[in-house]
């Protein structure tokens, strides 16, 4: 269930990979602030996602004032092998959990460019090296996305920041910025969730 309280704001319950850690209304709450100055930063937009078995579920956005812009997504999903939040949080997870997911093989998608495990494999291999996911458009024509994960103090993925850019503003120049923009604010969230379950001294 989603309420949202203000544009980019919204609480929600997330769930993990990481032996079924919870994160509540409280600590999802606090990513609010950085999808709305991510986007303030970047001019593009902004969404919080989830990892659900082989999809991703858009819980929150804070949406471009671009009138050339990506709509909200929230409370749609989409197969996590083509978004560029998902790529970025099974690029973290063994690869033993990953061929687990796709014990039954990569689900189909018109825009997908990755039809069987082994190409999902080395696409999260240039993940892991590039340090971001891309998503040129594979989940919408013309959508091109980045994605960075939002890791818990074990190191198991809880969510996904993702900007979401129309490929009229989409180069090789502008992705370094972006790049460099979203993965700063998931790390800030990362470091944020650690604090709020870091045990009291």
């Amino acid at each position: 269930m989603k309420t949202s309280v203000v544009p980019g704001m919204v609480i929600v319950t997330i769930l993990g990979l990481a032996g079924g850690v919870g994160l509540g209304p409280e600590s999802a709450i606090i990513f609010a602030p950085l999808l709305i100055e991510l986007t303030r930063v970047t001019g593009e937009t902004t969404h919080l996602v989830v990892l659900e078995n082989t999809q991703v579920r858009y819980v929150d956005s804070c949406e471009s004032p671009l009138p050339f812009r990506a709509h909200s997504l929230t409370g749609s999903s989409m197969p996590s092998h083509c978004s560029s939040g998902g790529k970025a949080q099974l690029a973290i997870l063994p690869p033993p959990v990953v061929r687990g997911i796709y014990a039954h093989g990569v689900p189909p998608w018109p825009f997908s460019k990755i039809e069987t495990l082994a190409q999902l494999e080395a696409e999260l291999e240039e993940v892991r090296n590039r340090g971001y996911a891309r998503s040129i458009g594979e989940t919408e024509g013309n959508i091109m996305g980045l994605g960075a994960a939002i890791t818990g103090p074990d190191g198991f993925p809880l969510g996904g920041i993702t900007l979401a850019i129309p490929g009229a503003h989409y180069n090789d120049m502008s992705e370094k910025e972006l790049a460099n923009a979203l993965t700063g604010v998931a790390a800030e969230a990362s470091r944020l969730l650690e604090s709020q379950t870091s045990p009291m001294p």
